[in-house]
C-alpha cells in the first residue's frame, strides 16, 4: 500500500487549521477551493408550482484528503423563490456521497472502460453532512451550507496498479426533501468530481472537523441502494474474480 500525502493547502486554510479558527470560504479564499460548475435544480414545490434553484459546490483544494480527516465543502444555493431556497437549504435535503471505484483485470487502468466493464464496481465510502454556514449569512436569493465528509479509518487510499485500481469521486445525487419533487432521476448524479485519498498528513498541518458544537451527524444512507445497484450484481462480480476484495 503506497504512502502518500496531499500537497499543501492554501495559506488561509493552513492558518485556520493551525490557529483553530473558522475556515475561509471560496469567496474570500479563491486559492483554497475548487468551485464546480453550477447545477440547475428544477422541480415542483409542494405540488403547486415549478421552481428552479442554482446549486454550486466548492471543494477544498488540493483535491486530495487524508484518511481520518474531513473533506471540507461549501454549497451555495441561489434563486428567486425564497420558499424553494429555504426548502432546499435544509441540510437533510442534500445527498452527497464519497464513492469508491474499484477496477480489476487488464483494463483496470483505463478510465474509459469503467461503466461497461464486468471488472468494475462502485461502493459508497462515506456521506457528506451539512449545516448552515456562518460565513455568508442568510440573504435574499442566496443560502450557504457548510459541510464535510468524514474519511473513516477504514477507508482505503487511492492507488493505481496494473490490474488493480482504487479511485474515488464525490457524487451529488438529486435533492430529497418533503415538499419538493425534483425533475431528475434520483439515481443519477447531478455532479461528480474525482478526488484522491492519501495515507498521511502534511507535517505540522492536521485538518479538523468544523461541525458546530453538539452537532449530531445524521445516519448514513446506503449509496448502493440509493442508485439501485443490485446485490446479485456484486456477487457476480466477486464470483468472476474468485472472491471479494477486502
Amino acid at each position: 500500500m503506497p504512502l502518500t500525502q496531499p500537497d499543501a493547502p492554501s495559506k488561509l486554510r493552513a492558518m485556520a487549521y493551525k490557529d483553530g479558527t473558522a475556515l475561509v470560504g471560496p469567496d474570500a479564499d479563491p486559492l483554497g477551493w475548487k468551485v464546480l460548475p453550477p447545477v440547475k435544480i428544477k422541480g415542483k414545490l409542494f405540488d403547486a408550482k415549478d421552481v428552479e434553484v442554482e446549486c454550486t459546490v466548492a471543494l477544498a483544494t488540493p483535491l486530495c484528503y487524508t484518511i481520518g480527516a474531513p473533506i471540507p465543502i461549501f454549497l451555495t444555493l441561489k434563486g428567486t423563490d425564497e420558499v424553494a431556497l429555504d426548502t432546499l437549504s435544509n441540510p437533510k435535503a442534500v445527498r452527497m456521497h464519497l464513492v469508491r471505484s474499484m477496477g480489476l483485470g487488464s483494463d483496470a487502468m483505463d478510465d474509459s472502460i469503467k461503466q461497461r466493464s464486468n471488472t468494475f464496481i462502485q461502493t459508497g465510502a462515506g456521506q457528506a453532512y451539512f449545516w448552515n454556514a456562518t460565513e455568508g449569512a442568510k440573504e435574499p436569493g442566496k443560502r450557504i451550507l457548510q459541510g464535510e465528509v468524514e474519511l473513516k479509518k477504514s477507508v482505503k487510499p487511492s492507488f493505481v496498479f496494473p490490474r488493480f485500481t482504487v479511485r474515488y469521486t464525490l457524487n451529488m445525487l438529486p435533492f430529497d426533501i418533503t415538499g419538493f419533487v425534483q425533475q431528475a432521476d434520483k439515481k443519477d448524479a447531478l455532479l461528480s468530481e474525482s478526488v484522491k485519498i492519501a495515507t498521511r498528513h502534511i507535517p505540522g498541518i492536521v485538518p479538523r472537523s468544523y461541525a458546530p458544537p453538539g452537532y449530531e451527524k445524521p445516519p448514513e444512507s446506503d449509496y448502493n441502494a440509493a442508485v439501485g445497484y443490485l446485490e446479485n450484481g456484486n456477487q457476480r462480480f466477486f464470483h468472476h474474480h474468485g472472491g471479494a476484495v477486502q
